[in-house]
């Protein structure tokens, strides 16, 4: 995603204007997160594939007469309830449409509905029976007008079926003292609810004297072929069908109606008998209406349970499921897990493999991913939209979701790890401190956006917490084709970052680093040289303690590559001994043949005193930090502050590839050079700072250096490989491996790697190293027991872990 840099914001006066319409208002858009039944479905974006997959599941119990469930599952707070309940309500409304284009309510069959929670645990169907006709009621309600039950709605579809049979004489016994409609045939079901409630006991004894006197007319009235299935009730049916007339008296002896409800003993002995009831209901409706019935339940958190009972409860639910399967008709269940439950689930019925092969063909998978940031961060704006709905005189146009923005929405959903819930609860919080505090930061850019809301969250700025979503965007920032017209900026940019770093560590007390210069001009008799960065360590000891170390910078984008004249001055620098160490940081394609060889040149002579590593994507994304700091935290590195002293040490370090401490110890064991001619070094003018990158090292040698070296760099003795000899054939690949895990020493993928991404950030970007070693290497670290494998990726045992730390000590030398 490409992130605005720049965007309009409203003015200071309009702020306060919107601020106090913030400040006084009660309502807070994001005030319910999750899923409310009583709240119609506002949060719905995308998923149209899943609403095709529901439609397709549905049309397969409906040409099957069969039941069939589907496995809802994805993250929590992916949107999983609120897909079905959107689902859910796109029916309820079309049952109250009067328009003729239908997706779910079509000619031949009719849908009901139902949606809960499950209760402790669901063991047979009388554990769904009664959270389902409570989900039931809602749409009956918004069908006809009454919060009535199933049981009700059958037994008012019954007598509207004789009304429509005989109107005259089933009109004398629903309007019997009342004043009946003038025109009979305009009649509707919802028109002889009130007046059959109103008599209650009468009517059911005149509804009954009818049924009993005119059953065998009324079984051929009944009867419907549907999809070339035949409904029809039967001689067995007349004792339900007569006490079903009983829910319309309030005052039933027995209380019939509550009986039916609680699915009491003494009506249903056994469970089966209770799925025979329910199925003979389904029957009644379909014989009433001329429509095949066909329920849509979803029952959320279907399969969570208490870890201590997974295998006896998951066993006995798997039995549950084969037997809604094989005894209910019609009916489409929607079980709604997160991916982690349904896991558990999946693992306790592999070990039944007949009650496995049952549930395949019954159970259709719906995995949820994550939409994307785009999608989702509609789920916001609507949110405000509806809010400034309210004000719509008042909402600012050049920002429409103040006092959010677009890219506030897009950074707190990454930030939340892209769950939904936990973003709406965030916003929420955000919006009440807002109204406590009585003032709203800034959200205009992306950078305002991460450190408010990190503030917020009582993290500050701390780079070491940072996601990779969030070097993404600074990544994506820097690399901004708008943003740099030449590599040259690019690569100045990088320099002030370094320069604002390093110059941190001028206020140590005692300082090792005793002058930081950008660009400074150092005359010689040969003439001018300008180094990047310059600096000089315990410059206040004198000349014979007193080390000189240049950056060279070249943060050349993916298609740049350094030629031998843009590094000429540094090396001229280094041969006449004005510097005792030159330091490469490169990116880009690197280094053209010329460069490359004056450059080998000069590290066969002086092992100690070059360094260009390759620098890995995490290495680069804290060079384009340094070089966005002010930026991205509104203010430059201050030395003066511990944290960001400490901030600094902890970028270099990572971009050097070693302590600064340690770093900077090597170089004062070099061996004095003394310079060979005289030079003034005149600093640069003091222009007003932006912050800075950095890149990697390897360990200095400990010994002191020879100053003449006119064969090969001598091999030293690496104390890993000592005791890991069998890595020696790979010890390249694995030092870099360990390098590459340094940065995943703790959280979430602690000594965690997978092949495509150490040899895409690691392996092919360093000529040195050889991708078929490397994978070579991972396999005989696998065999050896020094990695497992977990799903996609790899992690150290125990043993790894010893030899990682090995290479560690070692300063990832090789």
């Amino acid at each position: 995603m490409v992130y605005q840099s720049r965007l309009a914001w409203p003015s200071a006066r309009d702020c306060d204007r919107l601020n106090s319409i913030i400040f006084e208002t009660n309502i807070n858009p994001f005030g319910i997160a999750a899923y409310n039944p009583n709240e119609p479905i506002t949060d719905f974006v995308g998923r149209r594939e899943e609403l095709l997959q529901f439609k397709e599941q549905l049309q397969i119990v409906v040409n099957n007469k069969i039941s069939r469930s589907v496995k809802l599952n994805g993250p929590a707070g992916v949107g999983k309830s609120t897909l079905f309940n959107f689902l859910k309500e796109s029916i309820e409304r079309e049952r109250i449409s009067t328009r003729p284009d239908s997706e779910y309510i079509l000619k031949d069959y009719d849908v009901f509905s139902t949606y809960f929670q499950i209760p402790d645990k669901i063991s047979d169907f009388l554990d769904i029976w009664k959270p389902m006709l409570e989900g039931l009621r809602p749409g009956f309600e918004k069908e006809i007008g009454y919060d009535i039950s199933l049981p009700e709605y059958i037994a008012f579809q019954l007598i509207y079926r004789m009304f429509l049979n005989d109107r005259e004489k089933l009109a004398e016994i629903i309007w019997k003292d009342i004043e009946r409609p003038q025109r009979l045939y305009q009649v509707e079901i919802r028109d002889i609810i009130d007046p059959l409630f109103s008599q209650g006991a009468p009517a059911v004894v005149a509804l009954q004297e009818y049924f009993s006197l005119k059953k065998r007319e009324l079984r051929e009235a009944f009867k419907a072929r549907i999809k070339g299935r035949t409904y029809e009730i039967k001689r067995v049916d007349n004792k339900n069908i007569l006490n079903l007339f009983r829910v319309l008296d309030e005052d039933d002896s027995n209380d019939y109606l509550g009986l039916l409800l609680e699915a009491n003993s003494d009506l249903f002995k056994t469970n089966d008998d209770l799925i025979n009831y329910f199925n003979d209901l389904m029957r009644y409706y379909a014989c009433c209406t001329k429509k095949q019935p066909i329920l849509l339940i979803g029952i959320d958190e279907a399969v969570k349970a208490d870890p201590q009972v997974y295998n006896i409860y998951y066993q006995n639910l798997g039995n549950l499921f084969v037997k809604l399967r094989n005894t209910l008709n019609d009916i489409l269940f929607v079980f709604i897990s997160t991916t982690e439950d349904w896991a558990e689930f999946n693992n306790t019925i592999k070990r039944y493999t007949d009650l496995q092969s049952q549930l395949g063909e019954y159970m259709y998978d719906m995995p949820l991913t994550q939409m994307s940031v785009d999608e989702l961060a509609q789920v916001f704006k609507n949110r405000m939209n509806r809010f400034w709905e309210n004000y719509p005189s008042q909402r600012p146009l050049e920002a429409p979701y103040y006092p959010f923005s677009e890219n506030l929405f897009e950074y707190v959903y990454r930030y939340k790890l892209r769950d939904l819930r936990d973003t709406i609860h965030f916003l929420k919080d955000m919006w009440i401190k807002f109204k406590y505090l009585r003032k709203i930061p800034k959200f205009e850019t992306i950078f305002e956006s991460l450190r408010e809301v990190r503030k917020f969250d009582a993290r500050g700025f701390n780079p070491n917490t940072f996601n990779r979503f969030e070097w993404n965007i600074i990544k994506n920032s820097f690399n901004d084709p708008t943003r740099f017209r030449s590599n040259s900026a690019r690569s100045s940019e990088v320099e002030k970052g370094l320069e604002h770093a390093w110059k941190c560590l001028l206020y140590e007390n005692p300082p090792t680093i005793t002058r930081v210069d950008n660009n400074c001009t150092i005359i010689t008799t040969s003439g001018s040289r300008r180094p990047d960065i310059y600096l000089e360590i315990l410059g206040n000891l004198g000349a014979e303690f007193r080390r000189k170390v240049e950056f060279q910078v070249k943060a050349y984008d993916h298609r740049g590559s350094v030629a031998l004249e843009h590094i000429k001055s540094s090396l001229e620098l280094f041969k006449e001994q004005f510097t005792d160490f030159i330091y490469f940081v490169i990116t880009g394609k690197g280094l053209k043949p010329n460069a490359e060889a004056a450059i080998k040149d000069l590290e066969i002579r002086y092992p100690n005193r070059i360094r260009r590593p390759i620098l890995t994507e995490d290495q680069q994304d804290r060079l384009y930090l340094l070089a966005l700091y002010k930026e991205i935290t509104g203010k430059n590195l201050d030395g003066y502050l511990p944290k960001d002293l400490q901030i600094a040490k902890d970028l270099l370090s990572f971009i050097i590839g070693q302590s600064v401490e340690d770093f900077l110890s090597g170089l004062k064991r070099l061996a004095f050079r003394r310079a060979i001619t005289e030079a003034e070094i005149i600093s640069p003018p003091v222009i007003e700072p932006s912050p800075t990158p950095q890149t990697e090292l390897t360990s200095f040698d400990d010994n002191p250096e020879v100053t003449e070296v006119t064969v090969g760099r001598p091999e030293t003795q690496v104390k890993w490989l000592v005791e890991h000899p069998r890595l020696k054939p790979y010890r390249f690949e694995a030092s870099a491996l360990c390098s590459y895990l340094k940065t995943r020493e703790s959280g979430r993928y602690k000594y965690k790697f997978t092949i495509p991404t150490v040899e895409k950030n690691v392996i092919m970007p360093n000529a040195s190293l050889n991708k078929g070693l490397f994978r070579n290497l991972v396999k005989f670290m696998k065999e050896k027991g020094y990695i497992v494998p977990e799903k996609t990726s790899f992690k150290l045992t125990t043993i790894g872990e010893k030899f990682y730390l090995a290479v560690k000590a070692d300063h990832y030398s090789c």
